[in-house]
């Protein structure tokens, strides 16, 4: 699964997160669907798992595709676990099973330049990269 870190402040300037998926990778896309979740928690609330905001079911046939998300107004209501208004965080996550063996195998590229705001209206790029480590496949290289 790949996670990213999103930027928090007080307002939505739109409730549509606009992104384009991209990658300097060549994929082989057979299975089209995929799942991203933005997540919500409180920066200054330790070990207690963040609450889901919204979850969106994606089809892409290639990459790059455009993605918009409807995020909701109350946002920072729907995360469980809060001490006060403005200590609120979101970040996205990426399950994307695209050879369809049970096992995710693309994910958010962190050696990309990567800082998703949640609350501009603007689109912006979010790179994918192939998961080749056997921790995030679900797989032993050993047996």
């Amino acid at each position: 699964m790949g996670f990213t870190l999103i930027v928090s402040c007080n307002k939505w300037e739109s409730n549509t997160l606009n992104l384009n998926l991209t990658s300097k990778q060549a994929f082989n896309i057979e299975n089209q669907e995929f799942t991203i979740t933005v997540f919500g928690y409180d920066e200054l609330v330790a070990d207690v798992p963040a609450s889901v905001i919204v979850e969106k079911k994606i089809r892409c046939t290639q990459i790059p595709c455009k993605v918009n998300i409807d995020l909701p107004d109350n946002a920072q209501k729907l995360i469980k676990y809060t001490t006060h208004k403005g200590n609120d965080r979101y970040y996205l996550a990426i399950e994307w099973d695209s050879d369809g063996d049970g096992k995710w195998d693309i994910g958010i590229d962190y050696d990309q330049k990567f800082n998703v705001d949640i609350y501009t209206s603007k689109r912006q790029t979010v790179y994918l990269t192939q998961i080749k480590d056997y921790r995030f496949k679900g797989l032993n290289p050993h047996q």
